[in-house]
């Protein structure tokens, strides 16, 4: 059965710890997305690079840079003023979550890291 990668998307955005959110496949697709987000050209791919390049300073997603506060081989934590980014690869798929200043950073960072998981749990 195929994965319904939008319900993931809605679902994440639906419990306003995030504000927009999206989801790649591990290739820098875009599979799945709010409606208030969009990757603007290259910005998948760069992200991908990010995974393999741990020196990288920014994050680009929706034309917004975000500094890089924090990256390891699963993860990339972004900032830019008091708005920020989560982005976690699993074995199949790259979720990312922007949220603003309305958005505790924890509450964002658990809520994208929740869906992660539930992601890795069911083997995706």
């Amino acid at each position: 059965m195929a994965t319904n990668w939008q319900t993931h998307v809605d679902s994440l955005v639906g419990s306003g710890q995030v504000r927009g959110a999206c989801i790649l496949n591990v290739k820098g697709f875009l599979v799945a997305k709010s409606n208030n987000i969009n990757l603007h050209d290259g910005e998948g791919d760069k992200l991908i690079k990010v995974f393999t390049e741990p020196k990288t300073k920014g994050v680009t997603i929706h034309g917004v840079t975000y500094a890089i506060f924090k990256t390891d081989a699963r993860s990339i934590y972004g900032k830019k003023g008091t708005n920020g980014c989560i982005v976690l690869k699993t074995s199949k798929s790259i979720i990312v979550g922007v949220y603003d200043s309305t958005i505790p950073q924890e509450k964002a960072t658990l809520a994208v890291e929740g869906l992660a998981a539930r992601l890795i749990k069911d083997g995706l």
